[in-house]
């Protein structure tokens, strides 16, 4: 019903996302609901979040943190390692062939013809760059469209491009499998409340607290597994305020998405 990416901005974590989500201005809300609006029949409760009614605002948090823990989390680790494959593949071929045929590749059905890139998108739309430029990213859940977002109303502000990262359905299939990574196997070289612990980590930095009640442990224990942890060069903690977050490293990411090959 919304376009998270526009209420969210970029982000670092599902936590961070809903932060500025609940900070984000009123107008902003609203604006971007009644575009939803423009193009498809909302359920009258829509008006109620638009207009920012805590009780709604609590709805749609718990709704995207649902989602995330279905759609998302299982298959984090996976996804990343997919993503990166694919934005190096696409570097290397921007610097061998140049801009145009780095473009005429973002899609098995893209077309490039007299400077105009033509995307398949679910619906139609023409976007004049105007010299902004243009941020693409990719997303494994956009499949099979590329879904342009443009705002309008700031002139400043590039447009976005979201291209599906999987080019076709096995590959989709591949990465967002039914069943989550096995932690069998990194589970019996760690322990497996350890690497419990790095997968509820996969989707971005968590507190203690955070990861005691995902996990399954106490408190009291946790000092010691994030001990070992940290010490194995697998996580990383930083203190703010009262909280304490951990997340992992380059090679605690390596470890789980060799797991998943």
């Amino acid at each position: 019903m919304v376009d998270l990416f526009t209420l969210y901005g970029p982000t670092g974590s599902l936590e961070h996302g809903l932060d500025h989500l609940r900070h984000r201005s009123r107008a902003t809300l609203r604006c971007e609901i009644d575009d939803t609006a423009r193009r498809r029949r909302l359920p009258s409760w829509a008006g109620r979040l638009a207009d920012g009614e805590p009780e709604w605002l609590d709805h749609l948090d718990s709704a995207i943190r649902a989602t995330h823990q279905a759609a998302v989390a299982p298959y984090w680790s996976r996804v990343k390692a997919h993503l990166r494959a694919e934005h190096s593949t696409l570097g290397r071929l921007m610097l061998s062939s140049g801009v145009e045929q780095m473009l005429a590749a973002l899609h098995p059905r893209a077309r490039w013809d007299s400077s105009v890139l033509h995307l398949p998108a679910a619906y139609d739309q023409e976007i004049h760059l105007q010299g902004r430029g243009l941020l693409i990213a990719y997303s494994v859940y956009c499949w099979p469209f590329a879904v342009p977002v443009y705002d309008g109303d700031d002139d400043g502000v590039p447009p976005r491009l979201f291209v599906p990262a999987a080019r076709d359905l096995l590959t989709l299939n591949q990465i967002t499998a039914l069943s989550p990574p096995d932690e069998g196997t990194l589970g019996a070289l760690i322990g497996h409340t350890r690497a419990a612990l790095l997968y509820a980590m996969a989707d971005g930095h968590a507190t203690t607290s955070d990861l005691a009640r995902r996990v399954g442990v106490s408190l009291a224990s946790m000092s010691q597994h994030t001990a070992v942890l940290r010490g194995a060069g697998l996580i990383s903690t930083r203190r703010t305020g009262m909280a304490v977050h951990h997340a992992l490293t380059p090679l605690g990411h390596h470890v789980l998405e060799e797991q998943t090959r």
